[in-house]
């Protein structure tokens, strides 16, 4: 092999790893609030703007209780709840899953609440 057949190779190789979605990102669930940074909410909006992606919850998350319906998953995403339990609180759905493959595992949903047109 020469050495140009060889640094051919090489860059081939770095560019597949530099290309834009071949990675996929992984957001990490740090509490049980709502909203903000480290919560459910905020990791299925960033998964939603890299499809593919991972959302994982901490141990002892515990329970998130919604004030808001959470953001629906629009592309192929992997959940691991980790344990964590998802509460509608009376009054909004758990999750809804309007495309895309989604992977969900280890997450109890309790007091969910659909209707309408939008999942009831």
């Amino acid at each position: 092999m020469t050495t140009r057949h060889l640094l051919a190779g090489t860059a081939l190789t770095t560019a597949l790893f530099l290309v834009p979605g071949i990675a996929h990102a992984q957001f990490i669930v740090t509490n049980n609030n709502d909203s903000g940074a480290g919560s459910f909410r905020q990791a299925i909006l960033d998964a939603t703007a890299a499809p593919g992606s991972t959302i994982t919850f901490s141990a002892g998350v515990g329970t998130i209780t919604l004030l808001s319906d959470l953001p629906a998953l629009t592309v192929n995403t992997t959940i691991n709840a980790n344990g964590a339990t998802l509460s509608g609180n009376n009054l909004f759905r758990g999750l809804f899953a309007y495309s895309g493959n989604t992977s969900i595992s280890n997450l109890t949903i309790t007091n969910a609440l659909a209707q309408g047109g939008a999942g009831g």
